[in-house]
């Protein structure tokens, strides 16, 4: 809603509606983003002029999500360790927001753990795959860690994958960081045989 010499007024994306009031009336909204210079005929009023205004899009919150490993390739019995990082680079706070990982396919039994910076919060630790609501501050992290040894028989890729969403009512202007994943190549591990010498006869 507009305050503009005396008369209130709500704005739409084409025009704004000055009650039949005549003149010249400055239109400030609060900028919270980006500030567009928009040409409108203010339909329904003696205004017909290129007015600069800002409208404010609601709360917003940059969430972002990443995922690493502590190696790139490894074999059976290796240690293997995964650690996400989520953030919130603002401006306002992400409360409610989900947090969703899922583990590889051939570890799904991880224990994980999850460290939050001052005034966000998160589960402290859990097992299996991760899904569950957080609060993240503007400026505020989450640290998940979890590690177990590589099975004996398990696929040739090891991949964590995982998302971070913003709650309902909250924009989020960069979404192409919300998910992401890291893959650990396994390697195989070659038996060898030595056979015992035979005599021909």
């Amino acid at each position: 809603v507009l305050q503009s010499a005396g008369v209130t007024t709500a704005p739409t994306a084409t025009s704004f509606l000055f009650n039949g009031i005549p003149g010249l009336h400055t239109i400030t909204l609060n900028v919270r983003d980006t500030t567009e210079l928009v040409n409108s005929t203010m339909a329904g009023t003696t205004l017909q002029r290129i007015r600069t205004w800002t409208v404010d899009g609601g709360p917003s919150a940059d969430l972002g999500v990443a995922v690493s490993a502590n190696r790139t390739s490894a074999v059976p019995g290796d240690l293997l360790s995964f650690a996400v990082a989520v953030s919130n680079s603002g401006p306002d706070v992400a409360a409610g927001s989900t947090v969703s990982v899922a583990w590889p396919g051939s570890m799904p039994w991880l224990a994980w753990t999850c460290t939050a910076s001052a005034g966000s919060s998160c589960p402290a630790s859990g097992t299996g795959t991760v899904s569950h609501t957080v609060n993240l501050l503007a400026g505020g992290t989450l640290a998940y860690a979890a590690s177990g040894t590589v099975p004996p028989v398990t696929t040739t890729l090891l991949v964590t994958s995982a998302t971070v969403g913003v709650p309902s009512g909250i924009t989020d202007p960069l979404s192409s960081n919300n998910t992401t994943a890291a893959a650990v190549w396994v390697e195989r591990l070659l038996a060898f045989h030595t056979l015992a010498p035979c005599r021909l006869a």
